[in-house]
């Protein structure tokens, strides 16, 4: 029964699961072949109108090359048995790939608005439908990457009872700036789709690789919208009392979060103070451009 059991599991010496991967692999490698044979050919007719390329672009590469690192870095992990190097790798895979199928949405979004339609020459099409392929390529990884992770990855109640607390006071703040922007008549930054998905990565990603991560995370972010509302607080007049002293209130609610993440495993030690750079970094460009655009 054994052998039986060995024969069914194996074709070549391959599982069942390496002959499908590999033979998915080869059909997505013949498919791209083609796509790229056609377009060298069709490239030659005098009807052929290069399409400007989006400095977008040259980010959406490097995040795909820091997505593929970041599954490299989850097969080593896989090889050695090692739990945390796995989830490292899938957070850092699953992040930048997000990151390239957004720039890829964007990039479209730009061409589409300078005016460059799919239809309207031979080269628009088939830009749009090799980076669609791409896209879709990695969406279908992603698929895979999401149902690996939920099998990685186990659920910390503790971050869960804990991202609650903090939770309500979050959508307190939300609630009220979001009134004073109607009330005031501001438009929101055009850029907060954006933010809303990146939001949901780091948070999403940082969970992923443990307590320490999301609570540094936590801190880290608290720590840069310490320093924004103290710039709001020491700019607004006393025409503006009643938002200094909400303000005032919602500041003490973060540095509050902020000692709760370091009282429950945050730190800055090692590879740890550079996710603490990255994120106060990213979260400050991401202010400044905000309130420019």
């Amino acid at each position: 029964m054994d052998n039986i059991a060995n024969n069914e599991e194996r074709f070549m010496g391959l599982t069942h699961g390496q002959v499908f991967v590999y033979t998915l692999m080869t059909v997505i490698s013949i498919l791209f072949l083609f796509v790229t044979n056609a377009y060298l050919f069709r490239m030659n007719f005098e009807d052929w109108r290069s399409v400007p390329v989006p400095s977008l672009l040259w980010v959406n590469t490097g995040s795909l090359v820091l997505a593929s690192a970041g599954m490299a870095w989850t097969t080593n992990g896989a090889k050695k048995s090692d739990l945390q190097t796995i989830k490292v790798g899938l957070v850092i895979g699953g992040l930048f790939a997000i990151v390239f199928v957004s720039g890829q949405t964007w990039a479209w979004q730009q061409l589409t608005t300078s005016g460059f339609f799919i239809a309207a020459n031979p080269a628009n099409t088939f830009f749009y439908l090799i980076t669609a392929l791409h896209a879709l390529h990695v969406l279908g990884g992603m698929a895979a990457w999401f149902y690996v992770t939920l099998k990685t990855f186990k659920q910390d109640e503790f971050l869960k009872k804990k991202i609650e607390e903090m939770k309500e006071h979050e959508n307190e703040h939300y609630d009220f700036f979001d009134k004073e922007i109607q009330k005031r008549k501001i438009e929101p930054t055009k850029l907060l789709p954006l933010w809303d998905l990146m939001g949901v990565a780091l948070g999403f990603g940082t969970t992923m690789l443990g307590k320490k991560a999301a609570m540094l995370c936590t801190a880290s972010v608290e720590e840069v919208i310490d320093n924004h509302y103290k710039n709001q607080i020491y700019k607004l007049k006393e025409d503006e009392k009643n938002l200094k002293e909400k303000i005032i209130k919602f500041r003490e609610d973060e540095l509050h979060h902020k000692d709760i993440a370091y009282d429950n495993g945050a730190t800055k030690k090692g590879l740890f103070g550079l996710l603490d750079k990255v994120i106060q970094t990213s979260s400050r460009i991401a202010i400044t451009i905000s309130e420019k655009i």
